[in-house]
């Protein structure tokens, strides 16, 4: 009978698995509730049983009733799948790996195969390396299963990869040989870099490299365990191709696997037929992707396009049998002539790991755990699917609490306020590893009180747990208990000492203890453990223990044989033997592989000086300073001298330029004078510089002090004078503090000199930038005159010099040297920059020279286009929002209903190259960034726009200047053959279509995703002329004096944005302080009554009335005045700072405003004196006012339009004649005769209106300025 219901058992999961007989579940509970209530009843069968487990600790939270059942259902059949996996969750659970790998091992005993297996395979390989025991029981039962070749290729594959992880610690030559089985490519041919972008041109196809036949050799570079990684291959650009030949015996279907990390782009060719693809950018993807493909016998040429991105390239490449079996290919670099075969690659059709069918909930549960490590989105929607139907359940709550750890798509701080919150609930279900989980978060962020309580928490539910005991030590380290945590580390190993965490803690201890004996034998016990040969072998330098470092060198050559720290370690073995021509023939044999390594020849110089080979070492020092040229310290060893030779020869000496100051005797209207501001730069052949500065000053009164008196030197400045030079020739030098970031010169006095001189290495520029440009050099100083400015520029013929110069700087001259050429330009007696207030920028007026070559201005704005795709992140909560925010319609209405959610969801600003998903996370930051991701989502056109704002610059530039080009804006294809609809969200509550007013009408380049210069298209930006504001005033005046009145601010377009931002920000009581500082400079006196503020989408008005008793001025003879100051524009206080300027004045925007005023008075009362009607006109504006009366109100309306732009001194009068104009046109007041007999006694306002009866034929204006005038008006 027992038999009979073991195979009705076996029948059933094969059902469950496969979906066979089934039907169609109501709900994702329905499986585990009908095996729960089955069992309740009675039922006693292994599948009702295992279900009704997970049932008990899914459910209702009860892991020892899931325990009960699941091992009541091993009765029946030891090897069921549900069972085991339950099993081995509860240990997992409890933090015991090696209680979970033993019933992971069970469940893949009783059947490698399925997705249950593959979990099992997964979960096996992440827990290797948790202790030397556990490993050995991991490899000897994998080496079983792949023997018995009853495992699936996903199986196997992730056996074998465990076995070369576990053996690389071990044994290395057993980890090669798994290698081979498990058919990694090992052996390649490295080509590249081939791009100067990272990201733009990975994509584009190179039929040489992936159809052949090859032209050009590639490094050739072994990889024995098959991990590939590019970190050792040039910076300077990207996109790489590992090129080989596959030998395959006999055709067959063979499965292929790439496994990447976060940051690498990977596309596999076969024979040049796509076979796999994987972007490292533009959102979450998992770093693994499998293809099927049937190869013919015979020899195959493998082309792996690799993309470093803002990584290290690390790629992993099997080419393995599709039924699990062994591999038998054989692979080789590829070389010159090998290409593709003409037949004999087909692709087939790949379906990921199907999931098991009729179990409901714990599908997602499988999902989640096949996900886990390679797909962090894939996970988080596995589980939320998961939670939402059992939103208290603790055990996914904890698994949710670990997945928000690692998941890219959060902020740091939102990840772990999630994790916190949900590893706090599941705590509650009493999961011992989610309060250990929760103690090492609070430990590691510095919340000692709060990891305090979680251990203690952990402690009364399991007193004994060797986990617990970890994190207790963890805790004792990180607070700095040096006694408790070195007994807390000895007891731990007293216990465990074969567990790799214990061995890590004892070592720490040991290392704080300096017990160089303790150390030696963990070194030697914890080798095989994670980290362990890298600890040793730094044992093994610290000890001088020569023989250690060898046996542990020559693990490293066997897994990682052309590495370049290879190379440099054995080498470093021939030293410490004393021998070191030989370690310098090493680094000699590998320049040959790695001729771009300045690294190399740099130590190999060391290593020959070292062996008195001085005239060799000196050949090793030059070829370094080639590949880097900025490298001080090399040049610092080559020869002391010429540290201070470079361009010396052009420096003044300083006390020569002081005798030759002191006897001209000039006398200078300034707090100090600079002697000598020199600057100097040797360009070497890879574009790298070394920089020569040299300032000498004297100071002329105590404000020479202030200004002179403190230097901010670069971080990474290599100082070569900094002293104070007293007058009588004494010479101080300062003394150097650590926390601060100035230097003061010591006792200064009048009459002193400063000096300070320095080198300064600048490294070459990124790929996208070719060639070279030296920093700008300015012939002026700010405040202080110059006596002798200098610039000289020295650089090798081949790579070009060529001169940017503007505002006609002193001349220069480019002498040839031969092989160098030198630029040189003097500049004598030279004035001080003045700056003046609302200026254009000092490199608008001041002389300057910038000499470079290569890139220019469109290569900047490409290698941005490049920075920017890399930085695009779009994810599926990214995806989600943009579709339920867009809806349905045209792309047009898209778009209006996805800026309208933006706007009204995402506030503050941040970084271009933050993530879409973080600034929805947090409902916080750029919002152009999560704008642009939406529209990749929707699959609507879209570019990035970089513009220069008007204040920069606008003069053309030979050479890229990043600080120009600084505005990000968006432009978006509604229609296919429409045009672009400018996007600047960088204001919320702007309206689509409109700019900021400092980047309309301005130059840029669109972003796209073109090959190079094609993907950076020149542009100028639209103009928009419906932003604006309008002040409205009604005033009435009363027979009394006194006045009451309303006052309308309304701002349109762009204006009421900025507008509605500022309000936004301010409460009523502060708004009502606002308006109440506005009132009190515009009617003196007044009392605000009442306040409105209407938002729309179009515009902002704010509304308030107010009174005042005492209004009017008496002037004797029944007459009084009425101060219009509510009228007045003050132009001349905004513009006219200065009497007279020497640079130009920048006005940045258009400025458009519409005053209207309507003023009623008393029945009876006229007006004697009244505004006059006045037009002013010029080339920098308009403004206009009309004047009228009607039914006893007198109407007054002015516009004034202010046209943005640079005003040069020359003109600067007459725009002042203009300014001063307006102001007196809106300067007059109104004289009002009262009725005989009638005395004023107060002041009285009025309401705004638009303007009847004067100016109807006048074009309303609009304002520009918009909040920003507002503002003004605030306190």
């Amino acid at each position: 009978m027992m038999r009979r219901r073991n195979l009705l058992a076996g029948a059933l999961v094969i059902a469950l698995l496969a979906g066979c007989g089934s039907r169609a579940l109501r709900s994702p509970l329905e499986a585990l509730d009908r095996a729960a209530a089955r069992v309740e009843r009675g039922a006693d069968g292994a599948d009702d049983l295992a279900l009704a487990a997970w049932h008990a600790w899914l459910v209702r939270g009860d892991g020892a009733l899931g325990r009960e059942r699941a091992e009541r259902a091993l009765v029946d059949e030891r090897h069921h799948p549900w069972a085991r996996l339950l099993l081995a969750e509860l240990e997992a659970a409890a933090a015991e790996p090696a209680a979970e790998a033993r019933h992971l091992l069970a469940l893949l005993d009783g059947g490698a195969r399925g997705p249950l297996a593959e979990l099992a395979a997964r979960r096996l390989r992440a827990l290797a390396g948790r202790s030397l025991a556990l490993d050995e029981q991991i490899a000897a039962r994998a080496r079983m299963l792949l023997e018995r070749k009853a495992a699936s290729a996903e199986v196997a594959a992730e056996l074998r990869a465990a076995l070369i992880e576990i053996e690389a610690r071990r044994d290395p030559e057993a980890a090669l040989q798994w290698a081979d089985r498990a058919g990694r490519l090992t052996e390649v041919a490295v080509v590249g870099p081939l791009s100067r972008y990272s990201f733009l041109e990975f994509g584009s196809r190179r039929p040489e490299f992936e159809s052949g036949p090859l032209q050009q050799e590639g490094t050739s570079l072994r990889f024995p365990t098959g991990e590939i990684s590019l970190v050792d291959l040039p910076r300077d650009g990207d996109v790489y191709y590992a090129l080989a030949a596959v030998t395959v015996p006999r055709r067959g279907t063979y499965l292929v696997r790439a496994s990447t990390t976060p940051t690498a782009s990977v596309a596999l060719f076969l024979d040049g037929l796509p076979v796999l693809e994987r972007a490292g950018w533009g959102g979450p993807r998992p770093t693994l992707v499998v293809a099927r493909v049937e190869l013919d016998e015979g020899e195959h040429l493998l082309s792996v396009r690799i993309g470093k991105g803002y990584g290290t390239g690390a790629v992993t490449v099997e080419l393995s049998p599709a039924d699990g079996s062994p591999a038998d290919l054989s692979f080789r670099a590829a070389r010159p002539g090998d290409g593709a075969a003409r037949r004999g690659v087909r692709v087939l059709t790949t379906t990921p790991t199907p999931l098991p069918e009729g179990v409901g909930i714990l599908a997602s549960w499988v999902r989640a755990g096949l996900a886990h490590g390679r797909d962090p989105e894939a996970v988080r929607l596995a589980l939320e699917a998961a939670v939402e139907e059992l939103p208290s359940s603790p055990a996914l709550l904890w698994r949710r609490g670990r997945a928000w750890l690692s998941d890219p798509s959060l902020p740091e701080r939102v990840r772990r306020e999630r994790a916190v919150a949900d590893l706090e609930r599941a705590a509650e279900g009493e999961i011992l590893a989610a309060l250990l989980d929760l103690a090492a978060l609070h430990r590691r962020e510095g919340r000692w009180s709060a990891a305090e309580e979680a251990l203690g928490r952990a402690k009364e539910l399991a007193p004994q747990s060797l986990a617990l005991g970890v994190e207790r030590a963890r805790y004792l380290r990180d607070r700095g208990f040096e006694g408790l945590f070195h007994s807390a580390a000895h007891e731990l190993r007293e216990r465990a000492s074969d567990r790799c965490d214990v061995l890590g803690l004892a070592w720490t201890a040991a290392s704080r203890a300096r017990d160089a004996e303790a150390r030696r034998t963990l070194a030697k016990e914890a080798e095989a453990c994670p980290g362990g040969r890298a600890r040793a072998l730094g044992f093994a330098r610290d000890a001088g223990d020569l023989a250690l470092a060898r046996r542990l060198a020559e693990s490293r050559v066997r897994l990682a044989p052309d590495a370049l720290s290879t190379f440099l370690l054995r080498a470093e073995l021939e030293l410490a033997a004393g021998r070191p021509e030989q370690a310098a023939a090493i680094l000699e044999e590998a320049e040959k592989r790695f001729p771009w390594s300045a690294l190399l020849p740099r130590s190999r110089a060391e290593y020959l000086a070292a062996a008195g080979r001085e005239d060799l070492a000196r050949e090793a020092r030059l070829r370094a300073l080639e590949l880097d040229g900025g490298d001080l310290a090399a040049l610092r060893t080559e020869a002391f001298e010429r540290r201070r030779a470079i361009l010396a020869q052009h420096d003044p000496e300083t006390f020569a330029a002081i005798r030759a100051f002191e006897a001209r005797a000039r006398s200078f209207d300034a707090p100090g004078v600079i002697l000598v501001d020199f600057v100097g730069f040797e360009v070497h052949p890879d574009g790298s510089m070394v920089e020569r500065t040299h300032v000498l000053a004297k100071i002329l009164d105590k404000r020479g002090i202030e200004i002179l008196g403190e230097v901010n030197l670069p971080a990474d400045a290599e100082v070569l004078e900094l002293r104070t030079i007293k007058s009588d020739g004494t010479i101080l030098e300062p003394e150097l503090i650590a926390a601060k970031d100035s230097i003061s010169f010591p006792r200064l006095e009048v009459g002193d000199y400063v000096e300070y001189q320095y080198l300064r290495a600048h490294g070459r520029r990124a790929a996208a930038l070719p060639g070279w440009t030296a920093p700008r050099f300015f012939f002026a100083s700010r405040d202080l005159p110059t006596v002798e400015a200098i610039l000289a520029v020295r650089a090798p013929k081949e790579l070009g010099l060529e001169v940017d110069a503007h505002q006609h700087p002193p001349r220069w001259e480019v002498i040839d040297e031969g092989s160098h050429q030198l630029l040189l330009a003097r500049g004598r007696d030279l004035p001080a920059h003045v700056p003046e207030p609302s200026s254009v920028s000092m490199a608008e007026v001041v002389p300057w020279i910038q000499v470079g070559a290569g890139a220019g201005e469109r290569d900047g704005a490409c290698q941005l286009a490049d920075r920017m795709l890399g930085a695009g992140w779009v994810d599926r909560e990214v995806a989600r929002w943009a579709r339920d925010a867009a809806g349905t319609g045209s792309p047009r209405e898209r778009i209006e209903r996805l800026w309208a959610r933006l706007m009204a969801e995402i506030e503050g600003d941040g970084s271009f190259e933050e993530r879409a998903s973080h600034v929805l996370a947090r409902r916080r930051g750029n919002r152009a960034v999560l704008l642009k991701a939406a529209l990749d989502s929707l699959g609507i056109e879209n570019a990035w726009v970089v513009l220069r704002p008007f204040d920069r610059n606008p003069n053309p530039r030979r050479f890229p200047v990043p600080s120009d080009f600084t505005r990000l804006v968006l432009v978006a294809r509604p229609e296919p053959t429409g045009g672009w609809l400018w996007l600047d969200p960088s204001i919320r509550y702007a309206r689509t279509g409109v700019l900021s007013p400092e980047v309309q009408g301005v130059p840029g380049y669109v972003l796209g995703q073109g090959t190079g210069v094609d993907a950076c298209v020149p542009t100028v930006s639209p103009v928009e002329t419906t932003t604006g504001r309008v002040l409205s005033y009604r005033v009435r005046l009363h027979g009394d004096g006194s006045l009451e009145g309303l006052a309308t601010e309304t701002f349109r377009g762009m204006s009421a944005a900025q507008a509605r931002n500022v309000f936004e920000r301010l409460d009523r009581e502060h708004l009502e302080q606002a308006v109440e500082a506005a009132l009190a400079r515009e009617f003196s006196g007044a009392e605000l009554v009442d306040l409105e503020l209407d938002v729309s989408d179009a515009e902002v008005a704010l509304s308030y009335s107010f009174r005042r008793g005492e209004a009017l001025q008496a002037m004797g003879e029944n007459r009084a005045r009425l101060e219009l100051d509510f009228l007045r524009l003050h132009l001349a206080q905004r513009y006219l700072v200065v009497a007279e300027r020497k640079t130009p004045l920048l006005l940045d925007r258009d400025e458009r405003l519409v005053v209207e005023a309507e003023i009623a008075i008393p029945p009876g009362w006229t007006i004697e004196v009244a505004p006059a009607a006045a037009r002013e006109r010029s080339d920098f504006g308009s403004f206009r006012r009309s004047v009228g009366g009607k039914d006893g109100v007198l109407v007054v309306r002015d516009e004034v339009e202010i046209r943005r732009g640079r005003i040069p001194p020359h003109d600067y009068p007459a725009f002042a004649a203009w300014v001063r104009a307006v102001d007196r046109s809106v300067g007059e007041d109104l004289v009002l005769r009262i009725p005989s007999g009638e005395e004023p006694e107060g002041n009285l306002g009025m309401k705004v209106e638009p303007a009847v009866g004067a100016g109807d034929d006048a074009t309303p204006a609009r304002d520009e300025a918009g909040a920003s005038e507002f503002v003004d008006r605030l306190p």
